[in-house]
């Protein structure tokens, strides 16, 4: 296993590397969850979508007294 000190990485750039890794880490959480909001938000849009054509087919196949063709 490689390990910060088998590379001789002194202490300043060894925490700079932390610091860095822990906003990766925090840019990729935010990433991760931009992405659900995205999905969340298509799906709403999808089932939106579904609920429209099916209301819309239904309301084709009645007749005007309101009773199924």
């Amino acid at each position: 296993m490689i390990t910060l000190k088998s590379l001789k990485i002194d202490s300043r750039l060894h925490r700079r590397i932390k610091i860095n890794a822990a906003n990766l880490g925090v840019a990729i959480g935010l990433y991760a969850e931009a992405l659900m909001t995205t999905a969340l938000k298509m799906n709403d849009l999808v089932n939106l979508e579904i609920k429209r054509i099916t209301d819309e087919n239904t309301k084709a196949t009645t007749t005007k007294d309101g009773k199924p063709e």
